[in-house]
């Protein structure tokens, strides 16, 4: 990773042993801004920025890797139909991951200067993901089809909720 700005490293915290950490495999590559989701024993990384050879460019992804804490290894999943940072929020519902909105522009420092590449969109766009598929849908438009920044988003039951936000 470029000049330890971003790390691939993950630590463990074993409370039952004296509050201990412990370094673990890392992910598959350096990545900030990220979504996660921990799920059947298990967690997941969804998109964020990622190291790129250059390292005045950090590049929107959309990969998804799992950790599993058993075998200590990372596994990739099928990509996002979108790349994004920033995910407003990531939940499980009826054994789906659902993921909300997020940001799909690359970073580029150049001079001191932070130039974005496009220009900065927030996407008001949210997927289904499948494990037992392994397949991802587009989710309709939400009412206003305009992106919410600083909203919760949070599952309860069979529904997925946007609580508040800034339009």
């Amino acid at each position: 990773c470029h000049g330890g700005m971003i790390t691939n490293n993950l630590n463990m915290l074993d409370v039952t042993d004296g509050n201990t950490w412990q370094e673990r495999a890392p992910m598959s590559s350096c990545k900030i801004g990220f979504g996660s989701l921990t799920y059947n024993g298990k967690f997941h990384i969804f998109g964020g920025y990622e190291d790129t050879d250059n390292e005045d460019i950090m590049r929107v992804v959309n990969s998804v890797e799992c950790y599993s804490p058993f075998s200590d290894e990372w596994y990739t999943l099928p990509p996002m139909l979108q790349a994004r940072k920033h995910p407003r929020g990531v939940v499980a519902i009826d054994q789906s991951f659902y993921i909300v909105d997020g940001i799909d522009y690359d970073q580029y420092d150049h001079d001191e200067r932070t130039e974005w590449l496009p220009k900065p969109q927030f996407r008001p766009y949210a997927e289904r993901y499948d494990p037992s598929q392994q397949t991802w849908q587009q989710l309709p438009e939400r009412p206003g089809h305009l992106p919410v920044d600083f909203v919760a988003v949070t599952a309860l039951h069979h529904f997925l909720y946007l609580i508040g936000g800034l339009r």
